[in-house]
């Protein structure tokens, strides 16, 4: 059984305040003189970890759907509509067991201004700005699981007193859906999971829905 999240006084509405407490402002740039490159990539990778957190909220995606996620390729633009995207070809596609061989979903449209935003402005500023991936490390380089795990959960700690992961998030994601939808076929799209996968993991909540009944 996989313990719900919640129970531990902690929920998606808490990693959202922590994501959107990581988030700089456009004004702190004002601050940091251009010759001071050190200071202007520190308040980069907070723009970078509050996107993250806050995409995390809402797209549970897989450590490494994240770590691969590439500009133009898993995250496209078409007709002023941002798509999250992931084939079979790519390794990120290798866990996902949804409709096959394609996980897509629509970019979040409420954070879509931040992320146009980061394109245009803080990515720009990070060392890894000339790579494929939309996100990359302080030193330049894509994520690796244990970094962006690492990252993410840090931040959240300083929010929260608790470092929490991506696997956590994604866990939380789908028992505050399910609880409030028990709509399985919806959760394993947006997990990329079979809805018989959704179903096993999360039978405690099936379980707990019909007792209540």
């Amino acid at each position: 059984m996989i313990r719900d999240t919640r129970t531990a006084g902690y929920s998606l509405a808490a990693i959202e305040q922590a994501g959107l407490s990581e988030y700089p402002g456009l004004a702190a740039l004002a601050y940091i003189p251009p010759t001071s490159i050190n200071a202007r990539i520190a308040v980069a990778l907070k723009a970078q970890r509050s996107l993250i957190i806050r995409l995390l909220v809402r797209r549970p995606l897989r450590s490494l759907n994240v770590c691969d996620m590439k500009i133009d390729r898993n995250l496209r633009c078409a007709n002023g509509r941002w798509t999250i995207e992931f084939r079979a070809e790519g390794r990120a596609l290798s866990q996902f067991r949804g409709r096959p061989g394609v996980y897509q979903m629509p970019f979040p449209a409420d954070l879509v201004p931040q992320l146009e935003e980061f394109l245009a402005i803080w990515r720009q500023l990070l060392p890894g700005d000339d790579l494929p991936e939309l996100f990359t490390t302080r030193a330049g380089y894509p994520f690796v699981t244990p970094v962006l795990n690492h990252e993410v959960s840090q931040a959240i700690h300083k929010r929260t007193s608790s470092a929490i992961t991506l696997p956590q998030i994604r866990r939380m994601w789908a028992t505050e859906f399910l609880t409030h939808t028990q709509d399985y076929a919806a959760a394993a799209a947006m997990l990329g999971d079979t809805v018989e996968t959704v179903l096993r993991r999360y039978a405690h909540l099936r379980d707990r829905h019909w007792g209540a009944g």
